[in-house]
């Protein structure tokens, strides 16, 4: 169904007051507390994972992977001669994982393509799967998605060029060797980023004020296509990300007249969620048709600053990083806006960069880059904890940039970035 959203109805909405979670300055219960030699003021984090220093034996860490007392485990990347792997987007499922990104020298003056790669649990090795075909047409990955182990769709768009292109790779099937890949052009009458996502076999892709989903016989009994669900007609509109954990609960986040636009894919439809009128007095968005609005929460193209929750809400981390607001239905129909801050247990030196939520309340961060915090209860008056989940081994602090944090669970956690990717397989 193709829906011309000038002509949708409004939903009913409900705007509950902020919050102003308190939170505790426990440790993970598995991490090392800072280093005691530097004091640190009553009820806050230190501003740095620093860790102490770990005495086990070698024997003790799992091979070829090192842990963290947290339980972060960092894989083995690959690397070509002088090159060393950069990871740039990720999609993990229970068993393996599937990861794209370039290679660059020490220097950072030379760079190879980006590739897509495949990490078995079982086998712990980075395999190629990729035949290259976005190379060869000069176009880089803007994401990634999985809806099973043996199927995996990446999207792609190249400078000076309109519209993108999406890649649907098959494992391959005994004798077989390599996987197939299929290309399905997105026509755009510019060049646009387009972000991939969904749940399961439900899978969208979103730009160009459009909303695309995935129809595997084209709707009509024929070949596999991508059929146009939502068009936006406000020449101001576009959708940069997409969130989903079930069917009947896929957020889509973008822009119009510069505020936040968000809408969600239910069982039902597509319902709006978030749409404000920009106050150019007052610099600020201002309900429209009844619908929440908010500001310092405008979406970018690049890593996402939101995540979906097992129990159905949207999170998303303000620009600034340092409030994160829950969007989800209300009791008396609509939606509900709530704001948390982990202030002032997160010094102002901290600065949130990426979140993903796990099941039991629980979310995760990426702090300065190369830091993950674990929280819970953020949202209940009084009641959040939170704590770093230490990456330091041997009291060496994690110094590489962390850009991506993406899971399955709160015991299947990965996060990835400048030159290195950790796995979490421990709640």
């Amino acid at each position: 169904m193709r829906h011309l959203l000038t002509l949708l109805g409004c939903a009913s909405v409900m705007v509950t007051g902020a919050l102003q979670a308190c939170a505790q300055s426990d440790v993970d219960s598995a991490a090392p507390a800072g280093p005691a030699s530097e004091p640190e003021e009553a009820g806050k984090l230190p501003e740095v994972d620093a860790g102490v220093p770990d005495h086990r034996e070698p024997d003790a860490f799992p091979e070829p992977e090192r842990c963290s007392a947290a339980g972060w485990c960092e894989v083995p990347r690959p690397e070509y001669g002088s090159y060393t792997q950069q990871f740039s987007g990720i999609w993990p499922l229970s068993d393996r994982v599937f990861v794209y990104g370039g290679s660059v020298t020490p220097d950072s003056q030379s760079f190879l393509p980006e590739v897509l790669l495949e990490w078995d649990y079982a086998s712990k090795t980075f395999t190629r799967i990729d035949d290259g075909r976005h190379t060869r047409s000069q176009r880089g990955i803007n994401g990634i998605y999985a809806p099973n182990k043996d199927e995996v769709y990446y999207v792609a768009s190249r400078l000076g060029l309109n519209g993108a292109e999406v890649h649907h790779g098959r494992r391959p099937v005994p004798p077989a060797k390599e996987w197939s890949w299929t290309t399905h052009e997105l026509s755009c009458p510019v060049r646009f980023f387009p972000a991939i996502g969904g749940s399961g076999p439900d899978i969208y892709i979103a730009g160009c004020k459009k909303i695309y989903r995935h129809s595997a016989d084209g709707g009509d009994g024929g070949t596999e296509t991508w059929v146009e669900d939502v068009v936006e007609t406000d020449s101001t509109a576009d959708f940069i990300h997409i969130a989903g954990t079930a069917p009947d609960n896929v957020w889509f986040y973008g822009n119009k007249a510069k505020c936040p636009y968000i809408l969600r894919r239910t069982a039902v439809d597509y319902e709006r969620v978030a749409e404000g009128t920009y106050d150019t007095a007052e610099g600020t968005c201002q309900p429209k048709d009844g619908l929440l609005t908010f500001d310092e929460y405008l979406p970018t193209v690049g890593a996402a600053m939101l995540t979906a929750t097992p129990s159905g809400e949207l999170v998303l981390l303000r620009n600034d990083g340092k409030q994160v607001a829950r969007i989800g239905p209300a009791d008396a129909g609509g939606y509900a806006i709530a704001y948390a801050s982990p202030l002032p247990t997160v010094p102002e030196g901290i600065t949130l960069k990426q979140v993903w939520a796990g099941e039991h309340d629980t979310l995760w961060f990426i702090s300065n880059e190369n830091s993950i915090l674990r929280t819970t209860d953020v949202f209940r008056d009084g009641g959040a904890t939170i704590q770093y989940s230490t990456l330091a081994r041997n009291g060496a602090p994690n110094d590489k940039a962390l850009t991506i944090l993406r899971g399955t669970s709160n015991s299947n956690l990965w996060a990835a970035g400048n030159e290195r990717a950790f796995y979490k397989s421990t709640p």
